[in-house]
């Protein structure tokens, strides 16, 4: 098959910036077998991973790590930027929705840190409890409308340096227990 092919896995450095710039959005990057070891930043914009049946495929974002993903179908799942699992999101991970645009995204329970940034409408299938800091930034919306974010617990913290943030639930909103930092938005 053609396009980009991670044929044993690969690394991404502390420190490095890697960015993969696709033609169309969805065009595949094929990781064939090994992990795939987010421990810098890894900029996929449009594309997608295809975790395909190797020998241990899997996605890995380090303690560090950033995955930054503008693919309108969010981050993992069908029609995401990650299409299956394994993924793995080890402590202080964090994952950047950042599309000049609207992005819908899968709900995991696994969410570490969450950016979102760019433009446009960023909208959860269902409500998510975060273990670390939800950051709104530039002129991002992210749209909880009918979902909760956050369990009241302080494992979850949000700042906000732009964008807004909307919920309505039954429930005190949003239900991150941290520490609040609003400059903006």
């Amino acid at each position: 098959s053609s396009g980009l092919q991670l044929v044993n896995g690969a690394i991404v450095p502390v420190g490095a910036l890697v960015k993969i710039i696709v033609a169309t959005e969805n065009d595949i990057i094929n990781k064939l077998s090994g992990n795939l070891q987010i421990n810098g930043t890894l900029d996929i914009t449009t594309a997608r991973i295809n975790n395909t049946s190797g020998v241990g495929p899997s996605v890995t974002i380090a303690t560090g790590g950033v995955l930054k993903s503008s693919n309108s179908g969010g981050f993992s799942g069908g029609g995401a930027a990650i299409i299956s699992e394994p993924i793995i999101l080890e402590t202080n991970s964090t994952i950047e929705f950042n599309r000049a645009g609207d992005q819908n995204f899968n709900s995991r329970s696994d969410f570490k840190n969450l950016t979102f940034s760019g433009s446009g409408i960023k909208k959860p299938a269902s409500g998510f409890d975060p273990v670390g800091t939800v950051k709104i930034s530039g002129t991002a919306v992210l749209d909880c409308t009918g979902h909760n974010v956050g369990d009241g617990s302080i494992n979850a913290n949000l700042t906000m340096d732009g964008g807004r943030l909307i919920v309505s639930t039954g429930s005190t909103q949003p239900g991150m227990g941290g520490v609040y930092n609003i400059s903006g938005g």
